[in-house]
């Protein structure tokens, strides 16, 4: 039977500070604040909002519920939906590398469009856009570092809850099949009946 021990380094997080499992909570508290923000800025009422919507609430269920109980599984929901951030922003990062790199007409004027879209209209010229792109591109990066971060804490707290577990339940199975025997219980026991010779 392996050995649980709440205070080990590698249930740690944030240099030290904080324990896995409130690392995971602040991260979460970090994700419904994003999510609502980009809810709320978007504002569209589209199929795809609708299913965005739907993940976020799996997700921050899923979490709620895994920090609650102290299940490793439900945590999967939030591992899987970073890992799927994460190759959301590596995705940005290599497109807008094409873009520059190869000169794509077509996400080229994708981008500007996009530019604009958030820049009020403004006019994109050639070294406007190269700033931008290059913006975009450290900010995915930093991004992506964060995400890193995230799910590495999340990998060990869902180690942190199985490892709980089965220590837990190897414990209560060793109590079932092994009971402890105290000194005052060897005490309490009755005396066996005296030996007699006679038959």
């Amino acid at each position: 039977m392996g050995f649980f021990h709440d205070e080990n380094p590698k249930y740690k997080c944030c240099c030290g500070l904080f324990d896995v499992v409130t690392g995971v909570k602040v991260f979460l508290s970090l994700y419904i604040i994003v999510s609502c923000m980009q809810i709320f800025q978007c504002g569209s009422y589209s199929s795809v909002s609708f299913a965005y919507v739907g993940v976020l609430i799996v997700v921050i269920a899923c979490t709620i519920s895994a920090i609650i109980n102290e299940d490793h599984s439900l945590l999967w929901a939030f591992i899987i939906s970073t890992i799927f951030e994460m190759a959301g922003l590596i995705g940005v990062m290599v497109s807008i590398g094409c873009i520059v790199r190869f000169d794509w007409k077509d996400g080229r004027h994708w981008m500007v469009k996009l530019m604009q879209h958030f820049l009020d209209g403004l006019k994109i010229d050639e070294d406007t856009f190269k700033v931008a792109c290059f913006v975009v591109v450290i900010g995915c990066a930093i991004l992506l570092a964060y995400h890193i971060w995230v799910l590495r804490v999340l990998i060990a707290c869902k180690n942190y809850f199985e490892k709980k577990r089965r220590t837990t339940m190897e414990s209560m199975s060793g109590a079932l099949f092994f009971p402890i025997v105290t000194q005052s219980s060897l005490y309490d026991q009755e005396a066996p009946p005296p030996y007699s010779e006679k038959y």
